[in-house]
């Protein structure tokens, strides 16, 4: 599976290029020991804002978008089911 979406600033209108988008998967974080490098992967937005996260194993994710420069985050859920593109959109806080 994949995620693609779109990183906007705290206003929701403007898109927010250079933000880093990372995956947390809580499935694999919950092995003994932590597996959670099987599944985490990152990708850096575009100038329109957008991202996709791609060759991800089916579950729930927690997706992680820090701003450029540490400017701003947010922390959003987003389940990912086999062969199927999930689809988000953030707003970085202030």
């Amino acid at each position: 599976g994949a995620i693609a979406g779109k990183v906007l600033a705290a206003d929701g209108k403007a898109p927010v290029e250079g933000a880093m988008v990372a995956t947390v998967s809580p499935d694999t974080a919950a092995l003994d020991p932590p597996q959670t490098g099987l599944t985490s992967r990152t990708a850096t937005t575009d100038e329109s804002g957008a991202f996709e996260l791609k060759n991800l194993m089916p579950g729930e994710y927690e997706i992680h978008v820090i701003g450029p420069y540490g400017t701003g985050s947010v922390a959003q859920r987003v389940t990912v089911w086999d062969n199927q593109t999930a689809t988000m959109e953030a707003r970085l806080e202030q």
